[in-house]
């Protein structure tokens, strides 16, 4: 009993001081964010991004006109917004642009999975809320996964 007990906490605290660095999503040799090992689809509870692009214009946060207003965690959310490798999001409208140093909220799935989605040319991209203040929420809007232009800003942990 006493060595389950010194073998639970020996896990435990493994756990808890190794979590932080396997939540933070990592890149492919592209700089493309790897959000799941196992699926490349959901898997990673990413909450919190900065914007790193250096255009002076800013980051372009894209979505299809029709589809403007509506948030990808939506139970209503249109399925065909969530299918792989058929869009071509580079070419939809800027909704928003943010700027350098910007903090992003990424949208998740009911889980709290990320929510990823691949272009024609198999590229990553993220829904992020449209607006950071919830009571002016404008839905959401696509930046690509890339450490080129966002990267993830570790959570705190909880005490």
């Amino acid at each position: 009993m006493k060595l389950l007990k010194i073998v639970l906490i020996t896990v435990i605290s493994l756990v808890l001081i190794c979590a932080p660095s396997w939540a933070i999503p990592k890149t492919n040799a592209n700089g493309d964010y790897i959000l799941s090992p196992t699926t490349d689809r959901h898997g990673i509870s990413q909450f919190n991004w900065v914007v790193t692009d250096k255009d002076p214009q800013g980051l372009n946060c894209r979505m299809l006109q029709q589809y403007q207003g509506i948030s990808m965690d939506d139970i209503d959310a249109p399925s065909i917004l969530f299918k792989d490798n058929y869009h071509t999001i580079i070419n939809w409208p800027v909704m928003i642009t943010f700027k350098t140093g910007q903090k992003l909220r990424a949208v998740t799935t009911q889980f709290g999975n990320n929510i990823v989605l691949r272009d024609k040319q198999g590229k990553p991209w993220i829904p992020v809320a449209s607006n950071l203040r919830i009571e002016l929420d404008k839905g959401s809007c696509f930046v690509r996964a890339n450490r080129q232009f966002i990267k993830p800003i570790p959570d705190e942990p909880e005490t």
